[in-house]
This record gives structure tokens, C-alpha cells and sequence, in this order.
């Protein structure tokens, strides 16, 4: 599960929380010149990582909207 939080418990830059079975990793959404990257690992499986990184990387157009929407930017 995808998921961006609201101001005022979360901060820049841009990120999302990707959740699955008790484990999350925080992936950065970057910019023109930076890919999707994790940012925190917390418990996730190398290839769930890898895997959610893909996922965002494909939508992250998508996720950046969301989040400055949420965000107010």
C-alpha cells in the first residue's frame, strides 16, 4: 500500500510510505534528474523494495501530484 501522509506530520521533500505486511520502506519521489530511491528501510525484503521502487518510479508522476496536493505546493 502506497501511501502519503499530511502536513503537519510530514516534511519535504517529496516522498511516499510504502507499506506491505508490517514492513515499510520510505521511497523519495526525486526530480527530473533523480530517480525514485529508498530513503528508509524498515523490515522489507530486498525484492520488495526493489519492487516498490519500480512501482513508484512508473507513477511518479502521479505520486508527485498527490503529494503537493496534499502538501499545498
Amino acid at each position: 500500500m502506497f501511501q502519503i501522509y499530511d502536513p503537519p506530520r510530514e516534511h519535504g521533500p517529496p516522498h511516499v510510505h510504502v507499506h506491505k505486511g508490517g514492513t515499510q520502506v520510505v521511497l523519495g519521489l526525486g526530480d527530473l534528474t533523480t530517480p525514485v530511491h529508498p530513503l528508509r528501510i524498515e523490515g522489507m525484503s530486498a525484492r520488495d523494495v526493489v519492487k516498490a521502487v519500480r512501482i513508484a518510479q512508473a507513477n511518479r508522476e502521479k505520486l508527485l501530484t498527490a503529494w503537493e496536493k496534499h502538501h499545498g505546493r
